[in-house]
């Protein structure tokens, strides 16, 4: 024992409560701006795509890519009923590709309806290093994509999705390839990146506010995440959009196999649904009832719960506080928030963007003017109220 041990305890006494102390790296995702797909084409047989990613996990020396043969609808997840090959390399630093191979060679096969796991792709990434993924998706039933306001393709996202009916071309590892119509906004985002890591990595289920309708990610700081969760999550975690616009709790309790298994990639796993539910006239008990379902089936996990934002009409187009007026989802909007910030079991946490988005004397009533184009979701102004508004504490994420 030397004397800069503390006294009666031995130097593996020490080392194993430093051990307890730090969490153990885990196979996990450590990158930001992950999602799942929303939209698909089967016209377009062919598409290149280069994405953009911070690492948020830790400093890793491997890559592994996870990507998805199927797209989610408001109701159902759905996909071509064939096969999808893909190739794909990671972009770091910009115009350095590595190759990503599945199995054993560059060319995958995802069997319908499923995801596929790369093998390691063995590269260096510091913590909170940018870099790209590129990927050449090609079916014959037709390709997949994000929604439409995701890709960003300007500053240093430099993003984008060229998708053809035929005679593409593998860009994976050249610098080629630029947007084409119809998705210059729109593109096939890996479902996670796996890495080493013991930063915790979010799973984010919800709706079109969870995806960020309504959101611009060039308003974000460089680092361009959109939505309630991504704008705060971004700036320090990994994490996964599952997010389909329009979709509602009641239907997603009984048709989430395919991003349900999305969670298997991360530790927590945060609920943002229930305007839609609310909307569409359920109350606010079964919204509840709903909750407490998801909360059983994802118990493995850590788990956390935004409130419901606002929603209101408009005769003024949202640029005063009289000029809005209450729908059918603000009463049951109201008790369903009181009971999410008892933070029921087993949530460690709640995050409160109802009142972050809100005018701050009236729980009814959107920010104004600026903070909303249609009473349902953000603007860019608002979605960016979010992070430091001291209503969204990400230190509780551990």
């Amino acid at each position: 024992m030397s004397f800069l041990d503390p006294p009666g305890v031995t130097k593996n006494q020490l080392n194993a409560a430093i051990a307890l102390a730090v969490p153990s790296k885990t196979l996990r995702n450590i990158a930001t701006r992950c999602r799942t797909c929303n939209q698909n084409s089967s016209t377009h047989k062919q598409m290149n795509t280069r994405t953009m990613h911070i690492n948020r996990g830790n400093s890793i020396n491997f890559l592994q890519l996870v990507f998805g043969n199927w797209y989610a609808s408001t109701t159902s997840e759905n996909s071509f009923g064939v096969a999808a090959t893909i190739t794909a390399s990671i972009e770091y630093p910009a115009g350095v590709f590595t190759q990503v191979k599945f199995s054993g060679v560059a060319q995958g096969s995802i069997a319908n309806g499923a995801n596929i796991v790369s093998d390691k792709a063995f590269i260096g990434i510091p913590q909170n290093a940018t870099f790209w993924v590129r990927s050449y998706f090609t079916s014959t039933g037709g390709v997949f994509v994000s929604p439409n306001n995701v890709m960003n393709t300007g500053g240093n996202a430099g993003e984008y999705c060229m998708a053809v009916a035929s005679g593409g071309v593998d860009y994976t590892m050249s610098a080629g390839a630029a947007n084409t119509p119809p998705f210059t906004g729109s593109a096939y985002y890996p479902l996670a990146i796996l890495g080493m890591s013991n930063v915790p990595s979010i799973c984010c289920f919800g709706d079109s506010r969870t995806s960020g309708q309504g959101d611009d990610s060039t308003t974000d700081l460089g680092m361009f995440n959109i939505g309630e969760l991504g704008r705060t999550l971004g700036r320090d975690f990994p994490y996964t959009l599952v997010a389909t616009p329009g979709d509602k709790l009641s239907d997603f309790v009984t048709r989430y196999a395919k991003r349900g298994a999305i969670a298997v990639y991360h530790t927590h796993v945060n609920w943002g649904y229930g305007i839609n539910d609310l909307g569409n006239g359920a109350t606010a008990a079964a919204l509840q009832a709903n909750c407490e379902a998801m909360y059983a089936a994802f118990s493995a996990y850590k788990q956390s719960q935004t409130t419901l934002s606002v929603q209101t009409s408009s005769t003024d187009g949202w640029t005063t506080q009289a000029g809005q007026f209450q729908v059918t989802s603000s009463q049951p909007r109201l008790t369903f928030n009181i009971w999410v910030r008892t933070k029921p079991s087993p949530l460690y946490a709640f995050f409160d963007v109802a009142k972050a988005t809100q005018y701050p004397s009236d729980q009814l009533r959107w920010k104004f003017p600026g903070y909303t184009l249609d009473g349902t979701h953000a603007t860019p102004l608002g979605y960016a109220s979010i992070p430091d508004s001291g209503f969204f504490d990400t230190s509780v994420i551990v």
